[in-house]
């Protein structure tokens, strides 16, 4: 037997188990802030910048560019998932009205530093992403998505172990 197949015939059920187990841990330690919890902020657009993600895991993410975006008379920055390529028609102009939801106490990470997430997202009037949707697909994700997925890459491993374990040694 190749050190490689002997090396992913051992490694492979542990990385699958201590995948499924940071899902779990995920599913467990990621609560959804509710409607009620939203702080809402109202500002005029000062400026806005497409970044990359400096994060530590970037390269594990779908995502690679975040627009941040600063409100006049407020510290610090936010981001949307819901802005992408289309940030620039969207933001056309500085000063324009502004209204976004955020979490009294963010759950994630800041992007690149300072950028907090915000849960819906009004320019100029025009709804972006309604705090409501943008709960429900965070919601989604955490609460089905997350579970299911590591309860399913466990019993995958367990598998694998089992397997591993039945064979005669040589």
């Amino acid at each position: 037997m190749t050190a490689f197949r002997l090396l992913w015939k051992y490694l492979s059920p542990i990385t699958q188990g201590a995948l499924g187990l940071f899902l779990l841990l995920y599913w467990v330690t990621s609560p959804v802030p509710s409607r009620n919890e939203l702080v809402e902020i109202d500002g005029r657009l000062a400026s806005y910048t497409v970044e990359a993600d400096r994060s530590t895991f970037a390269f594990m993410s779908k995502r690679h560019n975040y627009v941040l975006f600063n409100l006049e008379n407020h510290d610090g920055r936010f981001w949307s998932e819901y802005l992408g390529a289309n940030a620039a028609t969207i933001f056309s102009q500085k000063g324009i009205p502004v209204r976004l939801y955020v979490s009294p106490h963010p759950r994630t990470h800041s992007i690149n530093g300072d950028g907090v997430k915000t849960y819906g997202l009004y320019v100029d009037g025009s709804e972006i992403v309604s705090p409501e949707n943008a709960i429900g697909v965070d919601s989604m994700i955490v609460r089905w998505v997350s579970p299911v997925l590591g309860t399913l890459i466990l019993w995958l491993a367990w598998r694998s172990w089992k397997k591993v374990a039945r064979e005669p040694a040589r």
